[in-house]
């Protein structure tokens, strides 16, 4: 590891709305098995967002929880914030940023630049790279990154099972107290029609053998362009973090690596991934914030790898871009993970039945209105609500005015 290697993860906060679905329910009510959906793509619930939570209201409550535990140096770190990049594939406007929200709604100094990034689920990962180069240039400053995306296919369809919701923030910033980025990562782009959502469809077009031969593909291609840039093995990573359309996906990628390594070291990768896609089990896909969910899985379940512990990092955004990097652990990352708070959120989830499930899908803010009351008929206790359209401008609360 470089010695110049300073900049990465500081802080790091994860939000999932107060609904999930039993995967169990949504099989006997689909007609399936409930092992296709437990076993078969490895998911056992689904964060299911009321109108009230929409991509921006979800980044909201994610980055306001590291707001919430500053002490003195969070607080002169999040002071330092000068940049604020919002990542999502379902953001809310076409034209002005959800980080433009974001700046206005935290306690953020208004002299920053904000902005959102989109390629698929590759945009939380396009947002930390462009947020490390940042702070590379510029290291008494700190960037926010909140990735943030509502996953759904319809009632249905073939993708409904890998559905969720749900938003991760973090804070970069020079000398970080969780992971530092490292300073090599390989990429690839390729035009592939696997997944995509035209301005005019309400849900993505998907085409499922396509979009999972391409993640394995580009997984491979990154991956193995990472080891021969870094002149090292699989058996170097303490452990590795994938993007999870569904937790099956990344497993499949690293089986045949698993299966050519030593015992020790694929017993050791199969045990982390396990630990790193147990919370998305819970969520299901939340799109640009899925690798960021991942990661921050193994690190509360892991509270007590050893400092420096290299854990490789794969993100795929289809249409589609891939790249593989690492993350380098910081000495005491597990005192900075806030796994508390977030087990706490995923036990006070409201398990809704299929009949309240599809009622709640189906609530949607009318098609161009320009004036819109939401209702909080479902009792979301969130700090953070979208609460209205208002001369078709989206109107959130704003607990700084309380």
């Amino acid at each position: 590891m470089s010695d110049v290697m300073t900049v990465g993860i500081d802080q790091m906060a994860v939000y999932v709305p107060p609904f999930k679905l039993e995967m169990g329910d949504l099989a006997s009510a689909r007609g399936v098995d409930p092992k296709k959906f437990e076993l078969g793509i490895g998911q056992d619930e689904m964060a299911v967002a009321p109108l009230t939570q929409d991509t921006v209201a979800m980044g909201l409550n994610a980055a306001i929880q590291l707001f919430d535990r500053a002490d003195k140096v969070d607080q002169q770190r999040l002071d330092a914030i000068s940049l604020v990049i919002f990542a999502s594939e379902t953001g809310v406007d076409h034209s002005k940023a959800g980080a433009v929200f974001l700046t206005d709604l935290l306690p953020i100094k208004q002299g920053v630049r904000s902005f959102e990034v989109k390629q698929a689920c590759y945009g939380g990962t396009a947002g930390l790279q462009l947020a490390t180069s940042y702070v590379l240039q510029h290291p008494e400053e700190s960037v926010l990154v909140v990735a943030s995306d509502n996953a759904k296919y319809g009632l249905n369809s073939g993708g409904e099972p890998t559905q969720g919701a749900g938003a991760v923030a973090m804070l970069i910033s020079h000398d970080p107290r969780i992971a530092k980025v490292s300073d090599v990562s390989a990429y690839h782009t390729a035009d592939v029609a696997d997944f995509w959502r035209p301005i005019d469809q309400e849900y993505p077009l998907v085409d499922g053998p396509l979009s999972k031969k391409a993640y394995l593909d580009f997984f491979n291609d990154t991956f193995t362009s990472f080891l021969g840039l870094t002149y090292q093995t699989i058996a170097d990573f303490t452990a590795i973090c994938c993007h999870v359309p569904y937790t099956k996906l990344g497993a499949k990628a690293l089986a045949p690596y698993l299966d050519d390594c030593d015992e020790e070291t694929a017993k050791r990768l199969s045990h982390y991934y396990q630990q790193a896609v147990s919370y998305n089990r819970l969520v299901g896909n939340i799109y640009t914030g899925s690798l960021y969910l991942s990661l921050f899985s193994l690190l509360a379940h892991e509270p007590n790898l050893a400092p420096d512990s290299e854990i490789g990092m794969f993100s795929y955004g289809s249409g589609a871009v891939g790249e593989f990097f690492s993350l380098y652990l910081s000495k005491g990352y597990g005192q900075e993970i806030q796994k508390h708070r977030f087990a706490e959120q995923l036990t006070a989830r409201n398990t809704l039945t299929i009949d309240e499930y599809e009622a709640l899908f189906e609530e949607k803010i009318p098609t161009k209105a320009k004036d819109f009351v939401v209702t909080n008929d479902h009792h979301d206790p969130s700090e953070y609500q979208l609460k209205a359209i208002n001369n078709g401008h989206r109107v959130y609360s704003n607990p700084k005015k309380r």
